[in-house]
């Protein structure tokens, strides 16, 4: 404490104040078509959709895994389950963050934990990425796998079977994940035959090349290889691969630069006095030069995935999607930036980087402070709507109200418009909301939004 004086304490307050602020949203969490659908159709035929969506739709055996666990007990129980979802998944990528941490040295695991993922939470847009659980399943299960990795490489921890296992769990959770392993096994795969490392050097690259390729392999012959998603034909983007690599060039520059809701350049001052505070390894001047190469080459693929992931979205989409791809990013850059200040020669004193490190997490609190009081002021109505939701869906008949919740500006939330959706006798029922009438084993799905939820209902049903 000495040392470092006050800085890490109050970096624990202030990190804390805000977890816990944007812990309370949880319970404003939202399903869409997304979990309706699938639920629906993994009830009918549970392995064989599982199956399916993997191999031509959804590579992600880790979260395709969990989410079908998880939609079949919210079947079960009829309840959605959003809460004991998402605080699990919260407290797990924290434990698992602080644990390997601890196992690689870290000097604070449990702080450096918690300023990580509330820096995540904070520089880029929550709404997808923690609110909504079939996001919250793959792509922050995938940052913890990536950010744990992170830790052992820069500690140059000898984990011959927690690191191989910590990128195949990345890599198995979502295709962003697998384009940060695919290149980065075999870069690390040549270095160690080059440098002649030991065989554990080489073989505990193998499972994450191996499994990353797969995940690669399969969604371009399968989701990609259809072209079915474009968004935005206009922009001459998808399917174009020279013109995306341009065109990629200018968001992934502003993204990396910059801070959700705030201007470029004082988001980019607290992004800097947050990233480039962040506590170095405590050896690292220590190591050995391999090691210096292998987080290099880590740091290397974190932000090449991060440019690459904005090429794919102009190459499929036509435009650069979605929210939370963009929070994805955003926790690799902040995985990078942890790489590089291990890599930096220059050794900032502790008691100047803790006051930064806390000047920047207590300034994005106030930013997001509006917004969070109204995000909470709205949690009522959230819980209410998806309450009388599953209520009305779990009574006898063919017909269910469908109230949408207030979108929160942190939370997000469903942008379902005023509707009648039937589902026309003999007709298997569709994606979107007939999903959601298929799902409750209804037929009629009478959709409010919560403006409205006291209106009568809407005559007439939309095809």
């Amino acid at each position: 404490m000495r040392r470092d004086g006050i800085g890490p304490a109050a970096t624990w307050v202030i990190c804390l104040l805000a977890l816990a602020a944007y812990g309370l949203k949880i319970e404003g969490g939202y399903w869409l078509s997304d979990e309706y659908y699938v639920g629906w159709v993994e009830h009918l035929s549970w392995f064989a959709s599982l199956r399916g969506r993997m191999l031509h739709w959804s590579p992600r055996p880790v979260a395709e895994l969990v989410t079908a666990c998880y939609l079949w007990l919210a079947y079960a129980a009829g309840h959605a389950l959003i809460v004991p979802l998402l605080a699990i998944s919260w407290a797990g990528t924290i434990g698992l963050v602080a644990g390997i941490g601890a196992r690689a040295g870290e000097h604070r695991p449990w702080l450096l934990a918690v300023m990580l993922f509330v820096a995540l939470l904070m520089i880029g847009q929550p709404v997808e990425f923690f609110y909504w659980p079939m996001a919250t399943i793959a792509y922050l299960t995938a940052w913890a796998g990536l950010a744990a990795a992170t830790l052992l490489l820069r500690n140059d921890t000898r984990a011959f079977v927690m690191l191989p296992a910590l990128l195949v769990l990345a890599a198995f959770s979502t295709e962003m994940a697998a384009i940060v392993v695919l290149p980065c096994s075999a870069a690390m795969i040549a270095l160690a035959a080059c440098r002649r490392a030991q065989r554990g050097g080489i073989l505990a690259w193998l499972a994450p090349l191996a499994a990353s390729a797969t995940v690669c392999l399969l969604v371009s012959h399968g989701r990609m290889a259809g072209m079915s998603e474009i968004m935005d034909r206009s922009s001459r983007m998808a399917g174009n691969w020279p013109r995306d690599l341009v065109a990629a060039t200018a968001p992934f520059l502003r993204d990396l630069a910059s801070v959700d809701g705030m201007a470029l350049l004082p988001g980019l001052i607290v992004k800097l006095a947050i990233l480039a505070m962040l506590p170095p390894a405590a050896t690292v001047r220590q190591h050995a030069a391999g090691a210096h190469y292998r987080l290099a080459i880590w740091v290397a693929c974190l932000l090449l995935a991060a440019y690459a992931s904005i090429v794919l979205a102009l190459h499929q989409f036509g435009t650069v999607c979605c929210v939370r791809h963009a929070t994805m990013r955003q926790g690799m850059y902040l995985l990078a930036a942890l790489g590089l200040v291990s890599l930096s020669p220059v050794a900032i004193p502790a008691r100047l980087r803790w006051p930064i490190l806390a000047a920047g997490f207590a300034t994005l609190l106030v930013v997001r402070a509006p917004a969070l009081r109204a995000d909470l002021a709205l949690l009522p109505a959230q819980m209410t709507a998806r309450q009388a939701t599953w209520k009305s869906g779990r009574l006898p008949g063919d017909t269910m109200t469908l109230i949408v919740p207030p979108a929160g500006p942190l939370s997000g939330g469903p942008s379902w418009a005023a509707q009648t959706v039937c589902i026309p006798a003999g007709r298997q029922a569709g994606y979107g909301l007939e999903g959601v009438a298929a799902f409750f084993g209804k037929r009629v799905v009478d959709v409010r939004p919560w403006s409205q939820r006291t209106s009568p209902g809407r005559a007439g049903c939309v095809p």
